[in-house]
């Protein structure tokens, strides 16, 4: 478990810092895109919880 664990982070900081290199070309565009998903993802989650 701590294997697959340890190789699972490493993965995730290059896929981060690939993002952040492909986001340099079109940055506002990425941004706008990015800033309205998340936000509604948490409206939502909000909402189950009070549901429940």
């Amino acid at each position: 478990k701590t294997k697959k664990r340890i190789s699972k982070r490493k993965k995730k900081k290059k896929s981060l810092y690939q993002s952040r290199t492909s986001q340099v070309q079109h940055t506002a565009h990425s941004q706008k895109s990015k800033k309205k998903t998340p936000s509604a993802r948490h409206r939502k989650n909000r909402q189950l919880r009070h549901n429940l």
